[in-house]
């Protein structure tokens, strides 16, 4: 096997491994085109490379698999470390950590700045199942149907509960915030989406106006309350690719109004907006912290 450069994620031999797959591999697109596209995502997952530290093995052949789902997975997880990085965290990648029964745990993240941890779990939700960037672009182009949002919403609620499941005993052992970061690519519907699963389905004012915020007590946050509670939040990023020479990053930070341990105002991440449960209205609501505004822009990995 080869040695992992701890400073270069696509060095000499992984680009040799990258030329020996098929064409149609979605790592022997992003490894060897000149598509702007992929140089850019490259760039930045050469900056987020780093922060994996005893990962990178892990990853790396994440990355290089044909599976499309466990390669989009590898590149959420490097992405949301840069997130994190990028905002002045301290991050462990699959730290090891031990829960109430003794049992040892590998989250995906914890993350630390000022004295306050949180536990991350990250998974991938591109709503185009296993098909990589090319084959997307052609669909889009072609005038392909949009993924069918049912069965889209089903995958994000089975996806949030079997998260939340996974690591209710750890966090509750550790006493920390929990959060789970769903990866969008460039599926700029699916932050929406997930917000409606949360929280409900917005009235049609809410979708017209993006200051009337949403009622804390629907969706899958109040359904499943006491099975949720551990849950601080949900978090969803994506990329938007543009002529500057990087990607840019959105991210919004989804604030569970019932949670058990509440990352504070101070304690988020800055590039990420978060709606949180606004005490002022009657009956309380789900606003923008700051007001109806774009999320903020995260760049790393600039070329110039």
């Amino acid at each position: 096997m080869d040695r992992v450069d701890a400073d270069r994620l696509f060095d000499a031999p992984l680009l040799e491994r990258a030329r020996a797959q098929g064409h149609d591999a979605p790592f022997h697109w992003l490894a060897l085109s000149d598509d702007p596209e992929a140089e850019n995502l490259r760039d930045a997952l050469e900056a987020c490379w780093p922060l994996a530290e005893a990962s990178q093995t892990q990853l790396r052949n994440g990355l290089l698999t044909e599976r499309w789902g466990q390669h989009v997975g590898a590149m959420a997880q490097l992405f949301a470390l840069g997130m994190f990085g990028h905002d002045g965290f301290g991050v462990r990648c699959d730290p090891t950590l031990t829960d109430a029964e003794g049992h040892e745990r590998c989250p995906d993240i914890l993350a630390e700045r000022d004295g306050h941890a949180f536990v991350a779990e990250v998974r991938a939700i591109t709503g185009m199942g296993r098909t990589p960037w090319k084959a997307r672009e052609l669909q889009r182009r072609a005038g392909a149907p949009p993924p069918d949002l049912g069965k889209l919403a089903e995958v994000v609620r089975d996806v949030v509960v079997k998260k939340a499941d996974a690591y209710r005993d750890l966090v509750d052992a550790l006493d920390v915030p929990y959060v789970i970061v769903i990866y969008a690519d460039t599926d700029a519907g699916l932050p929406g989406l997930l917000r409606d699963v949360l929280f409900g389905p917005a009235t049609e004012r809410r979708r017209r106006d993006d200051r009337w915020g949403q009622a804390p007590g629907g969706g899958l946050f109040g359904a499943r309350r006491k099975r949720l509670a551990h849950v601080s939040a949900v978090a969803v990023f994506g990329r938007v690719d543009d002529d500057v020479g990087s990607v840019a990053f959105h991210g919004e930070w989804l604030v569970n109004p019932h949670a058990q341990r509440e990352i504070s105002t101070h304690q988020r991440p800055p590039s990420w907006r978060a709606l949180c449960l606004d005490s002022r209205h009657a009956p309380p609501r789900m606003t923008w912290e700051h007001g109806a505004h774009a999320p903020s822009t995260c760049r790393f990995g600039e070329t110039g």
